[in-house]
């Protein structure tokens, strides 16, 4: 038997998607995932990912990708009318990344601890990683991190 005669033919998984009341589903995965979640598992996963987010940032380092994507090409493009902007020499360009690195942290876990900003930080935390993923074609990490941002706003820990 062949293969595709096992798997469902694409209109028909369509029209099975199509039949689930989205916001159903969006509501009955809302009210599973705010429930109360043990501690020590909100901080293994906290930890966990800050260590890959740590091991993430030095490997950017030592290859010294700053240095190679931003400061030593020959040509860099500019705007019309932006022709005076320029890179950076190199610590400099260091210090302006982990600058804008730091601040983005901040922001992010400000709107992550503001209960009311908390939805507008999940939507710019997904269109990140979504747009970082077809960026720099980093595998699964951008949708590990998305899948384990509800786990960054509990308040339990």
């Amino acid at each position: 038997m062949a293969l595709s005669a096992q798997l469902p033919q694409r209109t028909e998984v369509i029209s099975r998607l199509a039949d689930v009341d989205f916001w159903k589903l969006i509501d009955a995965l809302h009210r599973r995932g705010s429930g109360p979640v043990d501690a020590s598992s909100v901080a293994f996963f906290r930890i966990a990912f800050g260590v890959v987010a740590l091991v993430a940032i030095i490997r950017f380092l030592a290859y010294d990708w700053i240095d190679e994507l931003n400061v030593d090409p020959l040509h860099h493009f500019s705007y019309v009318g932006f022709e005076w902007v320029r890179a950076w020499p190199s610590p400099w360009m260091h210090l302006h990344f982990g600058a804008l690195g730091l601040l983005a942290l901040a922001i992010i876990v400000a709107w992550l601890l503001w209960g009311r900003s908390r939805p507008l930080a999940f939507a710019v935390l997904i269109v990140f990683h979504l747009i970082t993923g077809q960026l720099f074609m980093i595998g699964v990490f951008p949708y590990m991190m998305i899948a384990a941002s509800p786990f960054s706003s509990q308040s339990s820990c």
